[in-house]
């Protein structure tokens, strides 16, 4: 046990079906804090901090001296946290891989079962007096290719569950020679050639300068028409002005989205206003099962480093010096 070490939690923590006492064994000296509320001018003598919903900035790291890791409650990190100042500051900061793949790998065929079957107007249509059955035919998806931009924990669970529904599946990774743990057959493909043979796109990549915008007008162009997009990545890896272009042209049929470049949207957003598309306010990963492996990792990641065994950190130069 590290007596010197403290840790502040979010307070939702302890409505979560966690044990904090079970995997914090080395940190006993906790505070809570409602992230949703926090003060401006909050400060913390914390030896470590669990962040779920703020935005960790420099400015926020300063709020905290004695500060040594933080641990994220997500993947994606980089989002949320300014890295190369808690580098700088010698704090190390860890994140949760693979806690929601097998949830989000799911939600990204509840999105595409959604827009390529028209399920939201059906349900609309199916509460009101008059049933025109004829306008809301929609696609077979067996026998299409789904192109998938990103073969990660969540890309490979995508793969096995188009392949399971006789899809074939194209990806377009930087590292194809990389080991995966899909078990599904996957064809590896430039961007240009994904795009060109595939019905269904799907994006997995993490944001980064490479894949910020990488889907534009132009890639738009080159997928067949009637294309379906989905996104349960990163909304600003697509150029949203174009994908609106795109759906109101009818030259994609529609698009699956659970992320956006404005979260939340703001009232009366263009993608508001079109009817072949599906929205979801960032929800792919929210299952209880999903979420309970997320809160526990983030708990376990500070008693780990407490323990002087640090685990997935991001930044692991801290470590060190």
């Amino acid at each position: 046990m590290t007596d010197d070490f403290s840790v502040a939690i979010p307070s939702h923590y302890q409505q979560e079906d966690i044990d904090l006492d079970a995997l914090l064994p080395h940190v006993p000296r906790r505070t809570f804090h409602d992230e949703r509320a926090l003060q401006p001018g909050w400060t913390s003598d914390a030896t470590g901090v669990i962040t779920d919903y703020l935005r960790v900035t420099a400015a926020v790291l300063d709020q905290f001296p004695r500060l040594r890791v933080l641990s994220f409650a997500g993947t994606g990190v980089g989002d949320w946290v300014d890295v190369p100042y808690a580098t700088r500051r010698g704090i190390a900061v860890c994140n949760v891989p693979d806690w929601g793949s097998q949830s989000i790998a799911e939600f990204t065929f509840g999105l595409l079962l959604a827009v390529a079957r028209k399920i939201v107007p059906a349900d609309r249509m199916a509460r009101s007096p008059v049933w025109r059955e004829e306008e809301l035919r929609g696609l077979e998806l067996r026998g299409m290719t789904m192109g998938l931009v990103g073969l990660g924990a969540i890309g490979q669970r995508v793969a096995e569950l188009a392949e399971a529904l006789g899809l074939r599946v194209l990806c377009t990774t930087r590292r194809p020679e990389a080991p995966r743990a899909t078990t599904a057959r996957v064809e590896f493909v430039p961007l240009d050639e994904l795009l060109r043979r595939s019905n269904i796109l799907s994006l997995h990549c993490a944001l980064t300068d490479e894949t910020r915008g990488l889907i534009g007008a132009r890639e738009l162009a080159l997928l067949p028409p009637g294309a379906i997009l989905l996104n349960t990545a990163r909304g600003p890896i697509v150029d949203t002005d174009a994908l609106v272009e795109a759906l109101r042209s009818g030259r994609l049929w529609g698009a699956g989205l659970d992320v956006f470049d404005q979260e939340p949207l703001p009232q009366g957003h263009p993608l508001q206003q079109l009817d072949n598309v599906v929205l979801a306010p960032h929800i792919a990963g929210q299952t209880a099962t999903a979420r309970r492996r997320l809160y526990a990792t983030s708990v376990s990641n500070i008693d780990a480093f407490a323990a002087g065994n640090p685990v997935n950190v991001v930044n692991p130069d801290v470590l060190k010096r």
